[in-house]
């Protein structure tokens, strides 16, 4: 545990400005998007688009690459989040997206292109690459991107997809070494966050 701490204080201290700002910008996105906000997709299409050299200096491909794909769900996000309709009186505006659930034939479509995405990408990694995680981060990679989707759409479900994504790129992050404590620790962060969005997202649901 001391060197773990060791390390990762030498982490900090080597950390850049922009892997700092990649940092900071990214739990504001979770926290916003817990409260439903939809100033979240600014915050997350600045910190992916920084995430995006830093995952490449990592030679973690497909996590950079997972990065740029963020960036143009974090547009599709924010269209989706700022549409209007006026409600019943027909006086005043109302978000149009609500939080729901998602339908298990969906979501099952869903895990099932997240699982094969992955495997696919994993071996192409595998093949062509040096990525020593090739699989881990090929399948991390495929469901983030059906994730982002999902809390575009505002699918409940989202979260618990969240929960384990996050769970494993903690993990993976710790295996990776010294270099990527910081980005480990912030993945766990990310984890308890998402098990707040969950709750915080059901309690809507149900209001």
């Amino acid at each position: 545990m001391s060197n773990f701490t060791e390390a990762l204080v030498d982490c900090i201290q080597e950390t850049d400005v922009i892997t700092w700002i990649a940092t900071v910008t990214a739990v504001v996105y979770v926290v916003l998007a817990l409260k439903e906000n939809i100033w979240c997709w600014s915050f997350g299409i600045v910190s992916s688009a920084l995430w995006v050299s830093v995952y490449f200096n990592e030679r973690l491909w497909y996590e950079s690459l997972l990065s740029i794909f963020y960036v143009v769900l974090g547009v599709y996000g924010w269209i989706s989040w700022s549409k209007e309709k006026k409600n019943t009186d027909g006086n005043e505006s109302i978000a149009e997206l609500s939080i729901t659930r998602m339908p298990s034939n969906i979501l099952f479509i869903c895990v099932s292109v997240a699982v094969v995405s992955g495997i696919i990408l994993g071996f192409i990694s595998s093949a062509i690459s040096d990525n020593s995680f090739a699989y881990s981060d090929a399948l991390i990679a495929s469901f983030s991107v059906v994730a982002t989707w999902m809390t575009a759409r505002k699918y409940l479900e989202n979260w618990l997809f969240w929960i384990v994504i996050d769970a494993c790129s903690a993990a993976l992050y710790l295996v990776k070494g010294p270099t990527m404590y910081l980005a480990a620790v912030l993945f766990i962060f990310y984890t308890f966050m998402a098990v707040a969005g969950y709750v915080s997202w059901k309690k809507s649901l149900k209001a």
